[in-house]
């Protein structure tokens, strides 16, 4: 009796800082192939691999896929690169401005989304104005673990292969994204819900 009693409170008790562990210091893990992967080769021949999270910020990964499968990113540079920080592109002029002609909302906890994922070395984050609700095309790979960035930007996924070849680049690179593809194997993805000019009117006021 002695025995089940203790095995009875060492399982509660596992299951309680089990809970604990997973939220306040990890986010939840989900099955890899559940996960969209998009892999980026760059004009230099070599890559990376992004696992979008889909149950992180949904719209924000209809949006990528949707972006990726039409060929949005391909011949694209990096419009900002901050050694040891994070490297960006997606920009269609190439000044920081460049978006795919609508904004889509920003899913981060400060803008009110339950987003838990921590911006970490190798977390895939979109870039905004200095509003929320302003992403479109724009997003940037973290180098290193910024916590200051948590909650403030919406992170939608993680670099699992070739975040050496970003680490590499420097300011004066001129590699370009030749080629992105998605593989979502067998996930059904919308097409992502963009603002309207109204809420547009609302974000730039």
């Amino acid at each position: 009796m002695k025995k089940c009693i203790g095995f009875i409170l060492a399982i509660c008790f596992l299951s309680i800082a089990g809970y604990s562990y997973i939220k306040f210091n990890k986010i939840p893990k989900i099955e890899e192939e559940n996960c969209p992967v998009v892999k980026v080769i760059l004009s230099n021949q070599t890559s990376f691999k992004i696992q979008l999270r889909p149950d992180a910020a949904p719209n924000t990964v209809c949006n990528f896929i949707d972006l990726v499968e039409c060929g949005f990113y391909n011949g694209l540079g990096f419009s900002k690169i901050l050694p040891n920080y994070l490297v960006q592109t997606g920009d269609t002029i190439g000044n920081g401005t460049g978006y795919p002609g609508y904004f889509i909302k920003s899913e981060c906890k400060a803008n009110g989304y339950p987003n838990n994922l921590l911006c970490v070395q190798g977390t895939v984050c979109m870039a905004r104005g200095q509003k929320f609700n302003t992403e479109g095309s724009q997003f940037f790979v973290l180098l290193r673990d910024a916590p200051e960035l948590n909650g403030r930007y919406t992170a939608f996924g993680i670099v699992t292969q070739g975040l050496e070849n970003l680490m590499a680049l420097t300011t004066q690179s001129d590699l370009t994204v030749k080629q992105m593809t998605v593989e979502k194997f067998y996930g059904a993805y919308k097409e992502p819900k963009v603002l309207s000019m109204v809420e547009i009117r609302d974000t730039a006021q």
